[in-house]
């Protein structure tokens, strides 16, 4: 069998990995690692979309993840984020953070 070395763990690495972020906004200069999420950034911040409508009251969300919490806060009465200091529940993580503060 072979012996294989664990790799050095990030905190006793010499040079961190650099982060690349080649993917720029012409627009305001943000740059991302990924393509999809400056194509993410230019439609919700620049063209201000809003395609993720709730079929309930008809709310829209720039992001389904943000229409999928709406429902469940608003619509469904799912509240999955617990206060660490109380019992109380909140259907939002913002919500439970604007409490904390």
């Amino acid at each position: 069998s072979e012996h294989k070395e664990a790799p050095t763990p990030p905190s006793e690495r010499s040079e961190p990995f650099p982060t690349v972020k080649k993917h720029v906004c012409e627009d305001c200069g943000s740059s991302y690692r990924r393509a999809y999420h400056l194509k993410r950034h230019w439609t919700v911040v620049h063209q201000k979309r809003r395609d993720h409508m709730c079929l309930v009251c008809e709310k829209t969300f720039t992001q389904s993840g943000h229409l999928n919490e709406h429902v469940r806060a608003k619509h469904i009465g799912v509240n999955l984020f617990q206060c660490a200091r109380c019992d109380k529940r909140f259907g939002t993580s913002s919500k439970l953070t604007r409490r904390t503060l």
